[in-house]
């Protein structure tokens, strides 16, 4: 089943960076904003200059948000095949807990087992996509949780690709201030949204003809059976222009758009004048000539694409051959593609208003599979990258939702166990980085704002309202919800605990478990445990609604108490570094627990507190003078 909320998608291509907000609401895509803004620091499809590109993304990131009126802080970014490998596996775990009802747990458990393949240092999971579970025998099963059995198996396909590619991916998206949402193959995009049920049951080929580079994927029985990329594209065409007319690029890329088609025969005799490097008048060139230089290089890339569905069966698939991407705009490219393959061939140009063109498919299968996910994707790719999302961000579990930027409302300030009400994590972040408390009063830093239409702006009675409305899906479901929790619990071996419900006002709930024994296991290392409890509830939840809200699970108020810890230990550090003229370093320390240290060091004279290292050993440092 669809999610409903804001999915934003972030098409990384060589010649154009690509962003699109939309809204899911009960399975229809609304796209609220869309931008196109020349690229930056990509050759080939590839990141080749880090800091070059996060510029670049940050121009369009800026331009989509004016249009949609909405602070993105979320993304979901389309990674190309490159070197992409599909290997098929399967796991199975025994069901261990007494009611043997399997749980959200037991689906991560079973992927987890699954991931058992020797893996190459060069390489890295992106995804894992589970294709059937099987319970006591019983096979073809979308979702097992909630039923009953003794033995889970699964199956599924594992998508990995290079460390490094993924690494520069990851590394330019945060430094353009956002977080990666999910990272999205961008072939398994593409075939979902472009491509009917039916063409991806009997199979079919969908080719994007991109700036840099050119897709290929191949799908059979709603399975990936190929996908390839091709180091040619739209900017070969150009380039191929300017060398045979002798101008410059820029020229070659206006008479590309303005005079250009794909296939000769449809092209009539018509001329037009070019300036050419080393001539003093400007020389003519029929529209014929250009049509055949422009012919030569997509008929080049299209039998390259022949000879490999050829030599895999692919080339007679049913449903034949779908074109997308900045090419496919070119006049006469579908006669082209039917005359080299020789089977049916056709233009996908997107239905939505104002981004009818075949150039944003792509940005928009991003957006489409994001909402698309399901509960049990989800739990897959959790149990992929638990463990490495534990390791960069300790306790930040919960999507947080993009909302529409409201000037009457000012969210409030949010602990990012569950950053769901987070707008500006980028001023955030340098707010903590290095907090100086002087006697001078503190300035505050500037948010920044978007500029919001009239017509956008709500009262704050209107917005009261709403709130209450978003409460009451929590409130109404508040008994399914406590027993989820609590299910869990008492399957981890506490068959006495209960799990109080409370309400905080603004969005916030809080379950706190109780329990007459040893809560260790529940809280775990630092909270750890609960963090995850915590991940599984508010991840329950979204199927009651779809508004923002946070639900925080504490155990014997332990939460309450680890700040105390906490801000004990700073004062006591802060009086420690004042006695011996020496900064001190504490260990490493989650987002979350270094600034409550920042916070509570905020009132004491000539105390500097400085986050320094990388995550997950990034680390405080006070110094008093």
């Amino acid at each position: 089943m669809a999610r409903n909320g804001f999915f934003t998608g972030l098409d990384i291509g060589t010649s154009s960076i690509k962003v699109l907000v939309a809204e899911h609401v009960n399975g229809e895509m609304n796209v609220i904003g869309v931008s196109n803004a020349k690229s930056a620091g990509v050759k080939d499809g590839i990141i080749v200059d880090i800091e070059a590109a996060s510029n670049a993304i940050k121009n369009a990131v800026s331009q989509a948000e004016e249009k949609a009126g909405i602070s993105i802080n979320l993304v979901n970014v389309g990674l190309p095949a490159n070197l992409l490998q599909i290997e098929a596996t399967q796991g199975m775990i025994p069901v261990t807990s007494d009611s043997k009802e399997i749980t959200d747990a037991d689906v991560e458990n079973v992927v987890r087992s699954a991931l058992t393949k020797s893996m190459t240092p060069d390489r890295e999971v992106i995804t894992f996509i589970p294709e059937e579970f099987t319970v006591d025998g019983f096979q073809g099963i979308r979702d097992p949780r909630g039923m009953m059995g003794i033995r889970l198996e699964m199956r599924g396909l594992l998508y990995t690709g290079p460390r490094t590619v993924l690494h520069n991916l990851r590394k330019t998206v945060e430094r353009a201030g956002l977080q990666v949402e999910n990272i999205i193959i961008s072939p398994l995009a593409m075939i979902k949204s472009v491509l009917n049920e039916g063409e991806r049951e009997f199979g079919a080929t969908v080719i994007d003809l991109g700036g840099g580079q050119t897709t290929v994927a191949s799908v059979r029985n709603q399975e990936l059976q190929f996908t390839n990329i091709y180091q040619e594209g739209g900017d070969y065409v150009t380039k191929d222009i300017s060398k045979v007319l002798k101008t410059s690029q820029k020229l070659a890329e206006g008479l590309k758009f303005n005079y250009g088609a794909a296939y000769v025969p449809a092209v009539g005799d018509e001329v037009f004048h070019v300036e050419v490097i080393g001539e003093v008048e400007p020389v003519q060139v029929s529209e014929k000539y250009l049509a055949e230089i422009i012919s030569a290089r997509i008929k080049h890339i299209f039998d390259q694409i022949k000879q490999d569905l050829e030599r895999r069966h692919l080339l007679d698939l049913p449903g034949g051959i779908v074109i997308i991407g900045g090419g496919a705009i070119l006049p006469g490219i579908e006669e082209l593609a039917q005359e080299v393959f020789g089977v049916n061939v056709k233009l996908y140009v997107p239905n939505q208003i104002g981004i009818r063109n075949p150039a944003f498919a792509h940005v928009i299968s991003l957006s489409e599979y994001a909402g698309n996910l399901t509960d049990v994707d989800i739990l897959a790719q959790a149990a992929v990258h638990g463990d490495q999302r534990l390791r960069q961000q300790p306790i930040q579990f919960e999507r947080p939702t993009q909302q529409p930027v409201v000037p009457a409302y000012v969210p409030d300030e949010i602990e990012p166990v569950v950053n769901v009400e987070q707008q500006h994590p980028v001023e955030e972040q340098k707010q903590e980085e290095k907090v100086v408390v002087k006697e001078e009063k503190e300035t505050p830093v500037a948010e920044k704002t978007t500029e919001v239409k009239e017509e956008t702006v709500v009262e704050k009675e209107e917005v009261k309202e709403q709130r209450t409305k978003r409460e009451d899906y929590i409130v109404k479901n508040q008994d399914k919800i406590v027993s989820y929790l609590q299910n869990i619990v008492i399957a981890m071996g506490y068959p006495d605990a209960t799990v109080d419900f409370s309400e905080d006002g603004n969005r916030h709930f809080t379950l706190n478990i109780k329990t007459e024994e040893n809560t260790s296991l529940i809280i775990g290392k630092r909270g750890s445990t609960l963090n995850s409890l915590q991940f599984l509830v508010n991840n329950y939840a979204k199927k009651f609604s779809s508004h923002f809200f946070r639900i925080e699970v504490d155990c014997d108020d332990y939460r309450e108490s680890r700040k105390k810890t906490l801000e004990e230990l700073a004062l006591n550090l802060a009086k420690k570094s004042k006695k011996t003229g020496r900064p001190v370093e504490l260990e490493p320390m989650t987002s979350v627990e270094r600034k409550i240290i920042h916070n509570a060091l905020t009132g004491i004279k000539n105390v500097e507190t400085e986050s320094r290292g990388d995550e997950p050993y990034r680390y405080l440092v006070i110094t008093a003078k």
